[in-house]
Formats: C-alpha cells, structure tokens, sequence
C-alpha cells in the first residue's frame, strides 16, 4: 500500500460529501480502538482491590497454560493475577519483624549516665522500688547496647566488665570478685565466645583474694556503690543506710566473730537481688537474716553457739607415773589431770591411800 500524503488532495466522488475510507484504514482504527480500551481496562483491574470482570471468558472451562503445563480453571487464573500483583514477602521481612518485635527501642530519657539526655523528671511520684523497675525494664531492652555505652563512659566505675550485666538487672554482685580484681596482676582478661543464640565467656585465672575483714569489705563497697549508683541513682540512700547498718555490725562483734558480718551481707543482697519489691534498708523484711547469721542461736552460726557444750572426755594422753597430789589428797582436777589417781607405792587402789 503506498503511504499516504496529508497535503494531497483528496478526490469525491460526485453527490458524495466525506471522504470514503479504505479497509486499511479501517483495520488500523479498530486496532487503535481495541488497544485504547483494553488499556482502560487494564487501568481499571489494577486501580480495583477485588475486580470483577463481567466479560464472557472465551472458554470458561480449563485452559493449558503458556508454559504448556497443567490446565487451570478461570477461578484459579483470576487468583494468580490478583497474587501476582503483589510484592513476593522476602525472608528478611519476617527476620526484620521478629528483630523488631524483640527488641524494642531504648528510651534515652531514662539513662541516667547520658547527662544530655537524662530527664529525672520522668521518675517523679514513683517508689524506690517502681523506679528501679522502670530503670531496669528500660536497660533490658537491649542489655548489649547498654553495656557498650557503659564501657564507653569517660567516668564508668572501675569494676570488671564482666559483673556490667548483673549491674544492668539490679541482680546480686559478688563482693570478693571486684576485691580480687583490685589485687590483680592479669587486667581483666576475658574471652567471648558466640554458638548460636548463646554468648560463652571464659575468665583467666585472677587473684582469689577474698574479703576477710572489715577494711576489705568498706574498701570494695564504696566501688560496688558507686557502679550501682551509676544506673540507679535514686538508691543512693538506700545503700548508704545499709553501709552504716552493716558497719555496725563488724564494730559490734568479736574479731574472731566478724564473718558473721560479712556472710549476712552476701546473704541479704542475694535475696534482695532476686527481689522485685525489696530494699537493702528494710530491716522489717530482713530480719530472718540477721537471725540466722548474727544471732547466736541462728542455723548458721558456729557449731558450738546455742548449743549445749558437750561434757569434756577424759584424757587419754595420762601419764603412767601417779599422782602425787591425788596420794596427798591435794588434787583437784579430776578427770582432767595428766598423771594416774592410783596408789604412789603399789599403783593400785589399797589400804595404803589416804582415807
């Protein structure tokens, strides 16, 4: 077919008004028809959540795929385009959710050690106790950032790295741990390792110094203090009235009787650590403790307080020789003494013994 020209002129027949078009041109207009509303169409299922397409299916029974493979029926063939048209889940969405889910945001608000963003004014009106709780509930969102910001710090207390975690969960802190770090010669030497979901550490060998007495115990509580005051600052008082209990307790007993001291104090932490709702101050709620260690009558108390003393044995390391005084009726020990009460001349019970 020649190519048309727009400034040729067309040619009328006569009597007749409009130009007459060739099949090929109808042909292409009914081709422009038919892809102008099939894009319309389209537009329209797409725009749609639910379309419903009214139009008579060419065969509404089961067509063969393009692919050659099994047939489908219409009702499947309209469920796969309606997937189609959705964005395939990848795996990292469900592993992004579960992070999420997990693992909530830290409020830096409620960081105490963060001056710039440190607002004591969200704790107001509470408890002791509740403050505490809301601390910790913040800090246990994500243990390992809080950690790294500890270790960060300028000014972290000086207490190894690895009691940071219990420090983190208000739990119980062995004394002699920080003691022995303060008499050690190796640092803080810690190796992690990670299988899994589990976090393996293993400690090199330190000093096994332990507390023993009273200066040891004052010297290691104002560090353990002051690493506790660091993320919870409102127990300062509470920590200060317990140092001045338990320092009474060590000026109150024997020197030989000051372990008392120091295991009621292990003993009180550890419950309170394991607490949700104690205090160190609150002697009403602890003074099961102070019977049980500082009563002389207390289940752990030496093996010979509050006990009957058992009657003494007699000797068995006794001399063969007599007793001389026993002979002059002079001796007064008894069962007690080293030398055999017998006859000094016959070595027997006889007439010869002074009546």
């Amino acid at each position: 077919m020649a190519p048309l020209n727009p400034n040729a002129k067309t040619k009328n027949r006569p009597g007749s008004t409009t130009p007459k078009s060739s099949p090929a041109e109808k042909d292409q207009r009914r081709q422009a028809c038919a892809s102008y509303f099939g894009q319309i169409e389209r537009a329209r299922a797409a725009a749609s959540p639910a379309p419903h397409d009214n139009t008579p299916e060419p065969d509404v029974g089961r067509t063969e795929t393009l692919s050659g493979g099994a047939p489908q029926d219409a009702t499947a063939r309209q469920q796969g385009l309606i997937s189609s048209r959705k964005r395939p889940r990848s795996p990292f969405d469900d592993a992004e959710g579960e992070e999420l889910s997990s693992r909530q945001r830290i409020n830096e608000a409620l960081l105490p050690f963060r001056e710039d963003c440190w607002q004591p004014i969200l704790l107001a009106g509470l408890s002791d106790v509740e403050r505490t709780l809301v601390l910790k509930e913040n800090y246990l969102r994500d243990t390992a950032a809080i950690k790294r910001l500890i270790l960060c710090h300028p000014r972290r207390p000086e207490i190894p790295d690895a009691l940071w975690g219990d420090v983190i969960a208000n739990r119980y802190i062995d004394l002699d741990k920080i003691f022995a770090a303060l008499y050690s010669v190796d640092g803080d030497a810690s190796e992690r390792f990670r299988i899994g979901e589990l976090d393996l550490v293993a400690h090199t060998p330190r000093s096994t110094r332990k507390i023993s007495e009273h200066g040891d115990w004052t010297i290691t509580w104002v560090i353990y203090q002051e690493a506790v005051t660091f993320l919870y600052p409102h127990r300062a008082d509470e920590l200060r009235d317990y140092y001045n209990f338990v320092t009474g307790l060590f000026r109150s007993l024997a020197s030989g009787e000051r372990s008392r001291a120091i295991n009621y104090d292990r003993a009180v932490r550890s419950e309170v650590g394991r607490s949700n709702s104690k205090l160190l101050n609150e002697s009403n709620n602890l003074s099961h403790m102070y019977t049980q260690h500082i009563h002389a009558a207390g289940a752990s108390s030496s093996a010979t307080s509050g006990q009957p003393h058992a009657p003494k044995r007699a000797r068995n390391n006794r001399s063969a020789e007599a007793c001389h005084r026993w002979n002059d009726g002079k001796c007064s020990r008894g069962t007690d003494c080293r030398y055999k009460h017998v006859c000094g001349k016959c070595s027997m019970h006889c007439v010869h013994l002074p009546r």
